[in-house]
């Protein structure tokens, strides 16, 4: 049985149990605000990019959004993340785009190879990385990574992305009965709201997020993850499709089902086949043969992953794999006249 079935069977238990860490949860953000325990706030601005439940909400794609837009703006921003799965060789550990995927983790290694502008450092105590970085390497601006629930750093800005299910029938199911971190009190602490309709309806996700956080009168935006064409892995070249010739899919993120939707809006049809591994997985020779395997006995000429999974695999040359390339495209707004980027803007130069 998997875990839903598990927190359907065991529902009478886990709803009380979810409201009891609900509360847990909102002692200690209160003991933060309350400075009982110890906080540290950067001499400049700091974004903070997190959610309210675990697993994909698009928080990557939304650091590497703001890196872009640090770029245009003509900022030098460094990014504290943990860094989930890393096994750096000291902390902070200051990621470059030679660091091995294993030391760096799989996101900040994406992150340092795509934004060489930006600074990225890894360590999972960030009230420790965020002054060491202060020091060495005097960035302008910081971001937060997977930070909504990291209060021991201040932030100017708390952004806080939503999945389609957070608005819906996941709403306020507070870990173990659901997937959220805390209870939907603390979105409270949010200066604005980004959710994530890759594979939903728009037309549904506006009114349900007009009844859920209207209230609380703050920057609503939805974005989708948009795909933009496919780079292979080993030549580094860039192509719009694969011209309608079979391909199948392989990944290791929290939501493989997104995976499969952007492929197929990119590519206009749906793999032959796939293959799933864990989140955060680390790709082995023998999960190379396999996919190998899985694309010959399926028919299909070409392979194609993400640039997460992409990063940690080393194919022969003439392994078809392309990684899947994605922006984020920015679909409606609510609750204000401002685009993300004047609201950053505007909200930094506030102070």
């Amino acid at each position: 049985m998997n875990i839903t079935t598990w927190q359907h069977l065991l529902t009478p238990v886990l709803i009380p149990l979810g409201h009891a860490y609900a509360k847990i949860m909102a002692l200690r953000a209160s003991a933060y605000s309350n400075h009982i325990f110890p906080t540290w706030q950067p001499t400049v601005p700091c974004i903070s990019v997190g959610n309210i439940s675990w697993g994909g909400t698009g928080k990557t794609p939304m650091v590497s959004w703001i890196l872009d837009w640090a770029a245009r703006t003509h900022r030098h921003p460094a990014v504290l993340t943990r860094g989930y799965h890393a096994l750096p060789p000291h902390v902070p550990f200051h990621v470059q785009a030679a660091s091995l995927p294993s030391q760096a983790g799989d996101e900040p290694l994406m992150l340092a190879k795509k934004h060489p502008q930006a600074d990225i450092v890894v360590d999972p105590k960030r009230i420790r990385s965020g002054p060491w970085a202060e020091r060495t390497l005097q960035p302008d601006l910081f971001i937060l990574d997977d930070g909504f629930q990291h209060l021991a750093v201040q932030r100017q800005i708390d952004l806080v992305l939503l999945a389609p299910d957070d608005l819906g029938k996941a709403w306020d199911n507070v870990i173990p009965f659901g997937s959220w971190r805390e209870g939907s009190k603390a979105l409270q602490r949010a200066h604005a709201f980004i959710v994530n309709t890759t594979g939903a309806s728009l037309d549904r996700l506006l009114p349900l997020a007009t009844k859920r956080l209207g209230y609380l009168h703050k920057p609503i935006y939805f974005v989708e993850l948009f795909p933009t064409g496919l780079r292979h892995l080993t030549t580094g070249r860039s192509v719009l499709d694969v011209q309608k010739e079979p391909y199948f899919l392989f990944t290791g993120i929290a939501n493989p089902e997104r995976v499969i939707r952007t492929a197929t809006a990119l590519l206009k049809s749906p793999p032959e086949d796939h293959l799933f591994f864990p989140d955060h997985h680390s790709f082995t020779l023998d999960d190379l043969s396999l996919i190998r395997e899985r694309t010959t006995s399926c028919g299909a000429k070409h392979i194609l992953c993400t640039t997460k999974d992409g990063i940690k695999i080393s194919p022969c040359s003439e392994d078809p794999i392309w990684e899947i390339q994605t922006t984020i495209r920015f679909m409606a707004r609510l609750n204000t006249s401002l685009w993300l980027a004047e609201y950053l803007e505007q909200k930094i130069q506030k102070g």
